[in-house]
């Protein structure tokens, strides 16, 4: 007998809920519909039957359609949050899940969970928020130009970007997956204490590099604040320039290492995108569930084995490309305080920090397997790290072979490439290195190269396009960007 379908509430008032309706219409604020209008499964006992997990913010319905061939139940679109948020929030009309599909054997309906296409039922007027976005870019021109009367450089770096965003990942959320939007035009943007954080440690980063190795070891205990306990749980203490350029926090204690407070001399705007951008559904495995999410009391804890079922969770992304398949643009702002903007020393190392924020840093969550990467249109820096001005003379040298450069960076490209058997799990870091290069030719030839691996168990990558595996799709998706022949 056909189970009820699971029911869902959406913990807000009866006013307001029955004033945005099942799912909401026209012009609103989307980032307050992902972090308060999302609904939840209805535990209330009383309802019978409430699903797989009662009360909680799932990102889709997870009950059981069908079983041994019989139709078990109807999908809830309202508890399909991450589908319908990305569908709703792209212009989409449709999204696709899995649903049940009847089909007649001797008379008799057998029915079978088949992924299809969904009709939506809200919609999002992406038209009114364009306006917003670009009566938001006149506005912070206009302010940080008028910032010039009291003493600041006004710097806009336009930069594309080379793989997905993930911003606000450790936001509070129902669905304890968060993300970040403009509180007041409900659309992704990158807050301006991250790209400051992201910025200084590149700066850090550049002058550690410049050191020989035990001064660098001096500087690196000091500004990670290993110099005042052995467990490595003290204050930073930064360089003069630092504090100078980005300001810092009061150390009071010990005497000798005393930092007063500062206001730093650069300030830095929220990022927002050029133009409207998509969200995209990210994922993230848990490969050991039976060892991570058990105590070891559990009689059902196990070691990192092998053979437990992963549990795939998706989690919100901005998109890198538009639906034209053209990298997605930021815009960054900086204010400069005139007495750095009139040094050429000082401003080229800030700016070369900038640029390896952007380009190698990257912001956001997840960039340690690439997420969060850009490339400026219109470099910040001369350089990609240096400092000052060279006090040595040196012989020019001489100018590299472009060919042979690329042939060495192709080289070392494939030498670095993982074995078989760990692609799927490293194919989005391989991706961002190939989005990295500038140059495109070397882009497709590296492109090739990860397309040549993922193709070289013919059966495994057959098997993986048909079930829609993330990262077969995304080394295809790159491959017909790159117009590389996938026959």
């Amino acid at each position: 007998m056909p189970i009820p379908m699971t029911k869902a509430i959406r913990p807000i008032g009866d006013a307001l809920n029955g004033a945005i309706g099942e799912l909401p219409h026209g012009a609103f604020n989307f980032g307050l519909y992902f972090n308060k209008w999302m609904y939840i499964e209805n535990g209330d006992q009383a309802l019978g039957d409430t699903g797989r997990k009662p009360w909680a913010c799932t990102g889709a319905d997870e009950s059981k359609l069908v079983d041994h061939r019989e139709k078990v139940r109807d999908f809830n679109q309202l508890l399909d949050n991450y589908d319908v948020s990305i569908a709703m929030y792209n212009g989409s009309t449709t999204y696709r899940r899995n649903k049940a599909v009847g089909q007649q054997r001797n008379g008799v309906t057998q029915y079978r969970e088949e992924p299809g296409d969904v009709t939506l039922h809200g919609a999002w007027n992406r038209n009114v928020t364009k306006k917003f976005l670009d009566d938001r870019h006149n506005s912070l021109k206009s302010i940080a130009a008028s910032f010039a009367s009291i003493g600041y450089e006004y710097l806009e770096i336009e930069a594309e970007m080379l793989s997905p965003l993930v911003i606000g990942l450790g936001n509070e959320h129902p669905s304890e997956k968060g993300f970040h939007f403009d509180w007041t035009l409900g659309i992704p943007a990158i807050p301006a204490a991250g790209i400051k954080g992201v910025v200084r440690l590149a700066w850090l980063v550049d002058r550690l590099n410049e050191k020989p190795e035990t001064e660098a070891r001096r500087f690196w205990n000091e500004i990670t604040g290993r110099w005042l306990r052995d467990d490595g749980k003290g204050e930073s203490i930064l360089p003069e320039e630092a504090r100078n350029i980005f300001g810092c926090g009061e150390i009071t204690r010990p005497e000798e290492r005393k930092q007063a407070n500062a206001r730093g001399k650069v300030i830095f705007l929220d990022a927002l995108p050029a133009t409207l951008p998509r969200l995209a559904a990210e994922i993230m495995n848990c490969h050991y569930p039976d060892y991570l999410n058990k105590p070891a009391n559990d009689p059902g804890f196990r070691g990192p084995t092998e053979d437990q079922n992963p549990n795939p969770q998706k989690f919100w992304a901005v998109a890198h490309l538009d639906k034209h398949g053209k990298p997605l643009r930021f815009v960054f702002r900086l204010l400069i305080h005139n007495e750095i903007a009139a040094d050429a020393d000082r401003k080229k190392t800030l700016l070369a920090a900038v640029d390896n924020a952007l380009a190698q840093h990257g912001m956001g969550a997840k960039t340690a397997i690439g997420h969060g990467r850009f490339h400026a249109m219109n470099p910040p820096g001369t350089g990609k790290g240096g400092s000052g001005k060279d006090t040595i003379d040196r012989p020019a040298t001489p100018a590299p072979n472009p060919e042979q450069v690329r042939q060495d960076k192709l080289a070392a490209f494939r030498n670095a490439l993982p074995k078989l058997q760990e692609l799927p799990s490293r194919m989005q870091a391989e991706i961002a290195k190939v989005r990295n290069e500038q140059e495109i030719e070397l882009r497709r030839e590296m492109c090739r190269a990860l397309l040549d691996l993922a193709r070289s168990d013919k059966k495994r990558f057959k098997e993986a396009k048909r079930n829609n595996k993330k990262w077969a799709i995304v080394i295809l998706e790159l491959s017909g960007e790159l117009g590389i022949d996938i026959s």
